[in-house]
């Protein structure tokens, strides 16, 4: 069983915001994949699927951003999932709009809900980081991530979420380098 967990702070007000790529990511597999929505009490929306023939658990953490370790470990005590086979898609904002980053393990970089998922089961998991920053940008980062994307950059975005999904076998078979090969050409 896997487990592919998109970050993002709930609520209408949140839904297009670059903090939120990681639910942008999870609401496209679960349309594309048409996953389940299964009733639970793990605080998080859960969705449960196949995708290229592996059992899937996806998740929305309820929890808001900050906090989204708490929802993590429920699911991952719940599930009896491996560290290992954990997937943590979220924004990154130390890279660029558009750039994609496949690594297991490391550090935050600051980012209060990758801190909050170390904090509750380690660091000993996989991350897919999807760049949301601008080279000229010079807003306070808690304000930039709080904001919209633009058109222009929501739709780069959504090329990007599509590139992930093409390159998906590699992130099933946890081969970082082919897939940071084939999502940044």
């Amino acid at each position: 069983m896997f487990l592919f967990v998109g970050l993002g702070n709930k609520g209408s007000k949140y839904q297009n915001n670059r903090h939120n790529a990681g639910f942008l990511f999870i609401d496209y597999l679960v349309k594309k994949y048409n996953c389940l929505e299964i009733n639970n009490k793990l605080n998080s929306i859960l969705y449960k699927g196949n995708i290229l023939n592996y059992n899937i658990i996806l998740s929305q953490p309820e929890t808001m951003m900050n906090l989204s370790g708490e929802a993590v470990r429920l699911i991952k005590s719940f599930y009896k999932i491996k560290k290992n086979n954990i997937f943590v898609f979220h924004d990154e904002l130390d890279l660029n709009l558009g750039k994609i980053k496949f690594k297991f393990g490391g550090g935050s970089a600051g980012h209060n809900g990758i801190k909050n998922i170390d904090k509750n089961i380690g660091n000993e998991y996989y991350r897919i980081r999807i760049g949301v920053n601008r080279q000229d940008n010079k807003v306070r980062p808690d304000k930039f991530v709080l904001s919209d994307f633009k058109t222009e950059e929501k739709i780069l975005l959504n090329s990007k979420i599509t590139l992930i999904n093409n390159n998906i076998s590699y992130i099933f078979n946890k081969d970082i380098n082919n897939f940071m090969n084939e999502v940044n050409k």
